[in-house]
């Protein structure tokens, strides 16, 4: 970073790009994880979205 710091902050400002992309995509797949990973230790079914279906 010392010896080319324009292309460290070039590269810097191209990685947190990335991740306000990224994260969004991410945590929703973190939490469609969960809601499976719950549902299997439930019984119930997750629905469409990755949240459960009410046993009705």
């Amino acid at each position: 970073a010392l010896h080319h710091p324009l292309l460290f902050l070039v590269l810097l400002a191209a990685f947190i790009v990335l991740m306000i992309w990224l994260l969004p995509k991410i945590w929703r797949g973190i939490k469609a994880l969960v809601a499976r990973i719950r549902a299997l230790f439930t019984g119930r079914n997750p629905g469409p979205k990755g949240h459960p279906q009410d046993p009705a």
